[in-house]
């Protein structure tokens, strides 16, 4: 999206070229645009390197792996939440699925961290179970009048979806950091070194709309796909 910028229409404001406010263009009238050479990468001169790449893996995997702790706790929670509400027998709580890495005994339930952190499940006492007690029966799953054991499966999914809501919000109400639309070195004989785009310039907007961020001048690009002239302005 980028090279598309630069291969049609680019307006440069700099302090030492031109007064502030103004944009110009170092392509002479008539001239036939330089061919963009080059990658993406290229022209916001984000070289990567190992200890960069293994440190972004290791922190996705991190932000992954919280996440889907995050989710799998909240719905595990709001079925175990309600199980106990209606007083039915809950005999284990887990987070992860297979083997069982770690357990602790509080009452009649049993917490858990299991091998596999990609889910996690509600056990409650069924008629298999051994040494149950008149009591233990009543309270079993099975034995609950329709309606109740329909809360208990509504209840895990209905909590993702106030965890979405609440969160939602929270982020339109914060807001969310993004990266300065800040230029490289534009690799020499491209469109945007001819216009004399340098090292340190900052995108402040695109075909008109101003640019706060990468992701605003993404959003502004993909929109304007395919149109013979997007004019940028630095």
């Amino acid at each position: 999206a980028a090279q598309g910028a630069f291969a049609r229409l680019v307006e440069l404001q700099t302090a030492e070229a031109d007064p502030p406010g103004k944009s110009v263009t170092n392509r002479p009238q008539g001239a036939e645009e330089p061919r963009v050479r080059g990658s993406n990468r290229d022209l916001v001169g984000s070289d990567s390197n190992l200890p960069h790449l293994i440190m972004s893996f290791l922190l996705g995997l991190a932000g992954f792996l919280l996440t889907i702790g995050i989710i799998v706790i909240v719905h595990e929670g709001g079925h175990f939440f309600t199980a106990k509400f209606f007083n039915i027998k809950v005999t284990r709580f887990s987070f992860g699925m297979g083997p069982v890495l770690w357990r602790r005994r509080k009452g009649e339930t049993e917490y858990c961290f299991s091998a596999l952190p990609l889910g996690g499940y509600v056990r409650m006492a069924d008629e298999a179970d051994a040494d149950l007690t008149e009591e233990d029966r009543s309270r079993l799953y099975t034995r609950q009048a329709r309606w109740k054991r329909g809360l208990v499966l509504f209840a895990g999914p209905a909590t993702n979806f106030v965890l979405a809501f609440f969160l939602y919000v929270m982020v339109g109400a914060i807001g969310t950091p993004d990266f300065a639309a800040v230029m490289g070195t534009p690799p020499a004989g491209t469109q945007a070194a001819s216009e004399n785009v340098r090292q340190g310039d900052r995108v402040l907007s695109v075909n008109g709309a101003p640019v706060l961020g990468i992701t605003d001048m993404n959003v502004e690009l993909f929109g304007l796909a395919g149109s013979a002239d997007i004019p940028v302005r630095f």
